[in-house]
Order: C-alpha cells, then sequence, then structure tokens
C-alpha cells in the first residue's frame, strides 16, 4: 500500500493558476467548429479508409484476373 501512496515528502508538481486570459481562450475555443477531419486522429482514420478503399479494390481487379485466367485455361484444354 505504501508504494501507491508515495513517499510523503514528494511535493505535488506546480500547476500556474487558471487566470482570466486562460477563460478567454478556452471560450474562443469554444466558438470554433472544429471537425474530426481537423485533427491528427481524423486525417489519419481517412487515410487508412482510402487505403482499406484501394486494397479492396485491387482484390477485386485480382478476382475478375483469376477468373479471366481460369477461362481462358479451361478454353485451352477443350482445344487439345
Amino acid at each position: 500500500m505504501a508504494k501507491w501512496i508515495g513517499p510523503k515528502e514528494k511535493k505535488p508538481p506546480f500547476f500556474a493558476p487558471w487566470t482570466d486570459g486562460d477563460e478567454n481562450k478556452l471560450m474562443e475555443m469554444k466558438k470554433k467548429n472544429i471537425k474530426s477531419d481537423d485533427t491528427a486522429l481524423g486525417r489519419l482514420i481517412n487515410v487508412q479508409k482510402q487505403e482499406q478503399e484501394a486494397a479492396f479494390q485491387l482484390s477485386l481487379c485480382g478476382e475478375r484476373i483469376l477468373k479471366q485466367l481460369k477461362i481462358l485455361h479451361e478454353d485451352a484444354a477443350d482445344l487439345e
């Protein structure tokens, strides 16, 4: 239990008091209409969606090519 509480002689970290200037900055930021695309996380999610869409399209193209190759192979076997 003592490990969780920590030593008593350790002082808490210093935090500057909240000022009117801080409050004004907060109010200005609250007025902004922030979309998920405006954040790093939102941009990352969009990139991942684009990558998944490209991979899906590539797999569909690959499936079509395999079907065509199978048909060509069957046609070639019929000619023999």
